[in-house]
């Protein structure tokens, strides 16, 4: 009995390994504010270097750069919600496994404790 629960607990821990690592919340944002200056920087550059083709070069070049960082950015902190999603569920689920008894899913703790 009791090198069973190791197993179990074993292999919990194996899984919780082996899930992907996305960025934190607070990567994320400094991604995202990196990108936004990056895009206004090159708003500006365009803006007042107009006459200039390598400046506008320059300033369109940023622009999507920044663009780029602030899209890779939101796609991040989706993966990271979604992981936090199911990681949430799966402890709820382990928690009933371990309890022995249904519990009550209509509970909104399950997401609500994930974007809090």
């Amino acid at each position: 009995m009791c090198q069973h629960l190791q197993t179990c607990d074993l292999r919990i821990k194996l899984q919780r390994l082996e899930e992907p690592g996305c960025m934190s919340y607070s990567e994320c944002l400094f991604v995202t504010c990196m990108g936004t200056l990056t895009v206004t920087l090159g708003t500006l550059v365009i803006v007042y270097g107009f006459s200039d083709a390598m400046a506008l070069c320059i300033g369109i070049t940023m622009m999507a750069l920044g663009s780029f960082l602030t899209l890779l950015s939101c796609t991040l902190a989706l993966c990271t919600a979604s992981q936090n999603v199911q990681r949430a569920v799966r402890q709820r689920l382990e928690e009933a496994e371990r309890d022995g008894q249904p519990r009550d899913w209509t509970e909104p703790s399950v997401t609500a404790s994930t974007f809090l």
